[in-house]
This record gives C-alpha cells, sequence and structure tokens, in this order.
C-alpha cells in the first residue's frame, strides 16, 4: 500500500492486515522519506490488526506511522515499524485491549514507542534500533491501571512526574528498565508492584 504526501488512513471500523513471513504487507510512501504521508490511525471503537507488516516513511502532522486513541483494539505482531518522522508507534490515550509481540522499531526520528498518559506496554520481546529514544512515557497521573514490560537491554524514559492515585496499580515487570528525568518523581497514593528476579532484577535509574 503507497501512500501519496500528508495521506492519513483513519481505522474507525476495522483494519485486518495480517501478512505471512513469505507474503509480508507494507504501508509506506510513494517517496521513501521520513514524514513523507502521515498515518495509520485507529480511533474510537475502531481496531487493527498488523501481522507480517512493514509500516514506514509516515509522521508527518499526526506524528507516528501508527497512532492508537480511543476504546477500540490494536494488535502488532511480527512487524517492522520504521523511518517514521517523529514515532514509530504513538499510543495515546483511552486505550482498549493491546498486544505486541516480536516487532522492531527501527531509525524513528523521535521515539521508538511513544506512551501517552495511563498507557501500558506490557511487551519484552520487540527490539528497537537506532531510534531519537526506543521508549519514551509521558508523565501523567493514573487514570486506570498501568503495565510496563520491556526487554531488559531497553528502557522505558520517564519523561515526567508519575502519580499513582488509589485504587490504580502501576505494575513493572522483571528485567524492566525505568529511566527517570531530571529531578523525577513517582508519587504513590495506589500500588506500586515492581517485583522483580535474581535473574531479572528491576531498575529504577
Amino acid at each position: 500500500v503507497t501512500f501519496n504526501a500528508n495521506i492519513v488512513l483513519y481505522v474507525k471500523g476495522i483494519l485486518d492486515a495480517q501478512g505471512t513471513a513469505n507474503y509480508p504487507i507494507a504501508f509506506t510512501g510513494k517517496t521513501q522519506s521520513p514524514n513523507w504521508w502521515n498515518s495509520i490511525f485507529i480511533q474510537d471503537s475502531g481496531s487493527a490488526i498488523l501481522d507480517h507488516c512493514t509500516v514506514s516513511y509516515g509522521g508527518y502532522w499526526d506524528g507516528a506511522n501508527v497512532n492508537m486513541s480511543g476504546t477500540g483494539s490494536l494488535s502488532i505482531t511480527n512487524s517492522t515499524l520504521s523511518y517514521s518522522g517523529a514515532d514509530g508507534l504513538w499510543l495515546r490515550d483511552d486505550l482498549g485491549v493491546c498486544s505486541f509481540a516480536n516487532n522492531h522499531y527501527a531509525y524513528n526520528g523521535r521515539y521508538g514507542v511513544h506512551l501517552g498518559p495511563s498507557v501500558s506496554y506490557d511487551d519484552n520481546t520487540s527490539t528497537f534500533e537506532s531510534n531519537g529514544c526506543n521508549i519514551f512515557a509521558d508523565g501523567f497521573t493514573s487514570s486506570s491501571s498501568v503495565v510496563w514490560n520491556v526487554n531488559k537491554d531497553y528502557s522505558v524514559y520517564m519523561s515526567g512526574n508519575i502519580t499513582v492515585d488509589s485504587p490504580h496499580t502501576m505494575t513493572v515487570k522483571p528485567g524492566t528498565v525505568v529511566k527517570v528525568c531530571a529531578n523525577g518523581i513517582i508519587i504513590v497514593n495506589g500500588i506500586l508492584d515492581a517485583s522483580g528476579t535474581a535473574s531479572d532484577p528491576i531498575y529504577f535509574t
């Protein structure tokens, strides 16, 4: 699927893009240059399944190859999100069910994955390469419970203060590294569950 300049694909119904290892699906720009086209934008109750897909050279205006906002669902597996002028994937807010596995985020100008307020990211199987920042999390006061789970070779950059309010829980899974911005703080009025293991400790650094 080749996009003209600045074009966006809004998904308010269902996008079913399930390729295979031998027959992958590509979403790309007519000109292969970062920020050439806009994004795949899942909104409202819309849902998308991306499997064995490559999404590249987006990022114009809405700031990511793939954007997700709303109460629908998003599944991305065995896929590459690359060469966005901004983010590979932006999970904005108010999300429904999301699942991610075995993806590769590479050469995105801003962030590989951008986590909006109170957004979970539970995926320790994906890899990152040469992004401006691999996983970037906005600061927030919790509006729901949050799970962070990242491969120990990478890290979540906490860009602002976080307040975990009751009755919400923030769960940080074993092996996850959280890098906190200068003077940053995590205020816990609800529950922080950071239960690492001897082989997969959790780092706040």
